[in-house]
C-alpha cells in the first residue's frame, strides 16, 4: 500500500468531483487539515471514511487503496480486494493500540512520579504538593480516557461525536 499514490489518487478525485478541501471536508464532518493531511500522505482516512469517500467518488475501496482505477475485476482479484481491505483495517487497529499503549504508559510513570513525591515526603512543600497533585490527576484521566476508548464504548463515543458535528456543521 503506498500511501503518496493513494493520497495523489484522492486529491484526483476530488478535483474531478469539482470540490476544494474545505467542501469535502464539511461533507465528511473532518477539519480541512485532514483532508490535506490525506492527500499530502501524511495520514490514511479511517475505514469508516475510506468507505464513505469511496461511495462519494464512484470508485471502489480497493481502487483507493491501490491509488488508481482498476478495469473489470475477477473472483480473484476480489478476494485479493478483500484481503487489502482487512489489513488495512488491522493497520488502522494496531496504529491505534498503540498510542493507547504509549498513553498507559505516560500514566503509569506519571502515578509513580507522583507515589514517589509523597512517599519522600516532599508533598508538604509547594511545588512538589503542586506537581504530585497534578500527575495523580493527571494520570487517573489518561487512565480514564484509555479504559473508555479502549473498551465497546468508545466506538459508540467516537460514533456519537461524529453525528453531532455532521449536525452542528449543518446548522
Amino acid at each position: 500500500m503506498d500511501q503518496e499514490r493513494i493520497g495523489c489518487f484522492l486529491k484526483q478525485l476530488r478535483r474531478e468531483r469539482g470540490l476544494t478541501q474545505e467542501q469535502l471536508a464539511e461533507q465528511l464532518g473532518v477539519n480541512p487539515r485532514t483532508v490535506s493531511r490525506w492527500e499530502t500522505a501524511r495520514t490514511m482516512p479511517d475505514f469508516a471514511l475510506l468507505v464513505e469517500l469511496a461511495r462519494r467518488y464512484g470508485v471502489t475501496v480497493d481502487e483507493l487503496l491501490d491509488g488508481e482505477r482498476c478495469a473489470q475485476s475477477t473472483e480473484k482479484e476480489e478476494e485479493k480486494a478483500m484481503e487489502k481491505i482487512a489489513d488495512y483495517t488491522r493497520q488502522e487497529k494496531q496504529t491505534l493500540t498503540r498510542r493507547f499503549h504509549r498513553l498507559f504508559w505516560a500514566a503509569g510513570l506519571l502515578l509513580a512520579v507522583a507515589i514517589a513525591l509523597q512517599i519522600a515526603e516532599l508533598t508538604d512543600r509547594f511545588p512538589w504538593d503542586f506537581l504530585s497533585g497534578l500527575g495523580q490527576g493527571t494520570a487517573l484521566g489518561m487512565l480514564i480516557v484509555g479504559a473508555l476508548f479502549t473498551s465497546r464504548l468508545g466506538a459508540r463515543l467516537v460514533a456519537g461525536k461524529q453525528k453531532l458535528f455532521k449536525k452542528i456543521r449543518k446548522n
